[in-house]
């Protein structure tokens, strides 16, 4: 039986915050790590380069 159009996109989206959270909390240590060697190495800037869904990240990224 199929579902409902954008039931699987809605179940997705309420799934969000969750997901981010757990991504953050696992990934905690590497990117504490990153920091410190951004700042023990003096970098200022970097450069993504992205296409497609990974370009709209990254422009999200800029504001962050």
């Amino acid at each position: 039986m199929a579902k409902e159009p954008g039931t699987i996109m809605r179940q997705e989206i309420r799934e969000q915050p969750q997901a981010i959270a757990a991504t953050v909390a696992r990934e905690a240590p590497a990117i504490d790590e990153l920091v410190a060697r951004l700042k023990r190495d003096d970098i200022s800037a970097a450069l993504v380069v992205a296409r497609g869904t990974s370009d709209n990240a990254n422009q999200y990224g800029l504001y962050m």
